[in-house]
């Protein structure tokens, strides 16, 4: 297990903390955080440190969705899990975060039993509800989802990145272009904090 050992850098070298100024260290980047190992351990700039704990905490709780827009590159708006779409999104201060959307008129399944639905109610489900969550980190203006439990297999492993603003009590992700529906699209997604 790695330990997070804070000590005082400076001019890009180890003045003090738990590892002498003579340990081998290499200077590691990682996210927008600079890292020296030594001797599998990591010392964070405490300047770099406070700053990403103050972004951090702009994001820890937990948001309810008030709308996901669909934008195509000729600038067409759809709505992906329908207007009505409800959903979470939680940040939690450990670096964990979770997502679930879904449209809000999903059809329940006729036998009542969650294994037991025809092929055509669990393509419906399947089409109306999105899901997934993994460790999170902020890089610049970015948070970036790292996925490692998704209902689109595809997404495991992955890691996505979205623009960030907060206004007015909301938090507005976006981003990047990605395959829905046979079109490059873009998605952006509205937040207020519950």
């Amino acid at each position: 297990m790695t330990s997070i050992i804070l000590g005082r850098i400076s001019g890009g070298a180890l003045e003090e903390g738990p590892l002498a100024p003579s340990a081998a260290a290499a200077k590691v980047r990682v996210g927008g955080w600079w890292y020296y190992r030594a001797i599998g351990r990591f010392v964070v700039d405490p300047a770099q440190r406070q700053d990403g704990e103050m972004k951090r905490s702009a994001f820890v709780g937990t948001w309810r969705l008030v709308s996901l827009e669909m934008r195509k590159p000729d600038g067409q708006v759809s709505y992906l899990l329908g207007r009505d779409a409800v959903g979470y999104i939680m940040y939690t201060e450990d670096g964990y975060m979770s997502v679930a959307m879904m449209s809000g008129d999903r059809p329940k399944f006729a036998a009542g039993d969650f294994r037991r639905g025809t092929t055509e109610e669990k393509v419906a489900a399947a089409d109306t509800y999105v899901s997934y969550c993994g460790r999170y980190e902020i890089r610049d203006d970015k948070i970036i989802h790292h996925i490692a439990v998704s209902f689109f297999p595809n997404w495991v492993g992955v890691e996505q990145e979205r623009l960030f603003e907060f206004s007015g009590g909301r938090l507005s992700l976006s981003t990047p272009p990605f395959l829905a529906e046979g079109v490059q699209q873009t998605a952006h997604l509205v937040w207020e904090r519950v």
